[in-house]
């Protein structure tokens, strides 16, 4: 193939970042509400049984000043840890620079968000992100 390619070979893109270009697109699509684009981050198990539509429903949760904060990926692992920060509204709440954990895996070369379960997702935006303090007042 390389004979074809006028001796040109494309070197591979490492997964790191392919993960951050990933990751990138998908906050830039959450920002935009890309409903489309943002479901098609999911991992393709997820997108098999949860229905577009079922997906559109679910997102009650209002999101603004979404951004990055770290990323978790060590060399040669198929998975990573993601930590966002936005200024959340669920119902009748209101949280401000709150920590969004997810986890990204690698599958066919791609990567993609995975889904967690429903009542798991709630639990975790009230978890301190790693590396938070957290002091308790004492009354």
């Amino acid at each position: 193939l390389a004979a074809c390619q006028g001796g040109m070979v494309k070197p591979a893109v490492d997964p790191a970042t392919l993960l951050r270009q990933r990751v990138a697109a998908y906050v830039e699509a959450r920002k935009t509400h890309n409903l489309d684009a943002e479901y098609g981050f999911f991992q393709p198990s997820y997108r098999d049984q949860v229905p577009r539509e079922q997906f559109a429903a679910r997102r009650n949760l209002q999101m603004s000043n979404l951004r990055l904060e770290s990323i978790d990926f060590k060399a040669g692992e198929r998975e990573a840890k993601v930590v966002l920060r936005a200024d959340m509204r669920v119902m009748a709440f209101a949280m401000k620079d709150a920590p969004i954990r997810q986890r990204w895996v690698l599958e066919g070369g791609q990567w993609y968000l995975a889904a967690r379960p429903a009542g798991e997702s709630m639990k975790e935006l009230f978890k301190p992100a790693a590396g938070t303090k957290v002091e308790h007042e004492k009354k």
